[in-house]
């Protein structure tokens, strides 16, 4: 198996992660390489005792684009729940409901409970509870993940589904919503001209609120793809809707900054592990 490098972060700084069994060649900002492979057995006693929880991003961390668990994963979360350290899933993929994301983490690694695997869905829907928000919703992303979760959590949603073909004149007979106040942009593998379109103009009222699922532009599937997600749906949105700040309430936004502080993890001792 060839080396595989991750990025691993604290809660606040890069660390290291892996087990010798795993072969991973590990990168850590501002240190060298690490080749668990040439750690002695006291240096990988140390390591291991280094940290009380781990944190695991999930596409492309513990399973591969084709939803395979990478080779060797299985057994270093086995050996992360023998030596009874804390173990959860935080993704930004919210293209599946948080409870169907928890069957599906839990269906691959039995060690990881459901009940804490959390997606950028789980983050929307408890952001607009904490601020008690009860308006209209206007959200791009998938029915089944997003959409789902917040109309389970009874909330208002307007969406659109696919449409195959739009003209001027269809598209000049459209009637906006004038009870929608927030704007949602998450992960939608439909996303469609129309959608655009409906964001950008309810977005012309600098009340209505400008939400998005998580930061990132591009997710590289392999060396000859890359595909567009949602930042990059932010990006297009804020160019025509003239409107500069969204809330981010996934990785790497304030509201997910707040919810880490609350678990109450000592952030020296906690790994946060993702792909590159």
């Amino acid at each position: 198996m060839a080396a595989r490098k991750v990025t691993e972060r604290s809660l606040f700084a890069l660390s290291t992660m892996a087990y010798r069994n795993i072969n991973f060649t590990v990168r850590a900002m501002s240190t060298k390489m690490i080749d668990f492979n040439k750690l002695d057995n006291s240096q990988m006693k140390q390591f291991k005792e280094k940290y009380d929880s781990y944190i695991f991003d999930w596409d492309g961390c513990l399973i591969s684009f084709e939803n395979k668990p990478f080779e060797g994963v299985k057994d270093v979360i086995q050996e992360i729940e023998k030596n009874k350290k804390g173990l959860m899933v935080l993704t930004n993929n919210c293209l599946h409901t948080v409870g169907d994301l928890g069957d599906i983490v839990h269906g691959h690694f039995p060690s990881i409970n459901k009940e804490n695997v959390k997606n950028s869905g789980y983050f929307v829907v408890n952001y607009l509870k904490k601020i008690n928000f009860d308006k209209k919703i206007y959200a791009i992303g998938t029915e089944c993940g997003v959409i789902t979760d917040l109309k389970d959590n009874s909330f208002d949603v307007v969406y659109d589904k696919e449409i195959k073909s739009m003209s001027l004149p269809f598209l000049n007979k459209i009637k906006f919503d004038k009870d929608v106040e927030a704007v949602l942009i998450a992960g939608d593998p439909n996303l469609n001209y129309l959608k655009m379109l409906n964001a950008v103009n309810y977005l012309k009222n600098p009340k209505v609120l400008f939400l998005q699922s998580h930061i990132p532009t591009v997710v590289r599937i392999n060396a000859n793809l890359d595909l567009p997600v949602a930042g990059a749906t932010v990006e297009y949105v804020k160019a025509a809707s003239g409107r500069k700040e969204t809330i981010c309430v996934g990785k790497g936004g304030e509201y997910f900054t707040e919810y880490m502080k609350s678990l109450g993890l000592d952030h020296q001792r906690t790994l946060f592990v993702g792909d590159e």
